[in-house]
């Protein structure tokens, strides 16, 4: 028996459109069991002794890293402050 191209197309994108949603499902189930791990993992570090600042609003210049490096040290001198990071645009401070 012939097979039509019509046909053979068809064919075609019923077995690609079941791949695809074999995939999706497969890539729904692998996040879906994910969720909880990512929830309930230990961190390394307690967030009840994290200060979040923001840093103050400097645009990319020749100055910048220079005003950063000062901003930080300050920072740094705090007496509560144990440790200080930079993470985009935001201070991190531990204070233990």
């Amino acid at each position: 028996m012939k097979m039509r191209s019509g046909t053979s197309l068809r064919a075609a994108l019923v077995i690609f459109q079941f791949a695809t949603v074999a995939i999706a499902d497969h890539c729904t189930f692998v996040i879906y069991r994910q969720n909880p791990f990512m929830q309930n993992h230990e961190m390394g570090l307690n967030l009840k002794h994290m200060i979040i600042i923001r840093g103050p609003r400097i645009l990319e210049d020749d100055s910048l890293k220079t005003r950063l490096t000062t901003f930080k040290n300050q920072i740094k001198a705090l007496p509560f402050c144990k440790s200080c990071f930079y993470v985009h645009g935001q201070y991190l401070v531990g204070a233990w």
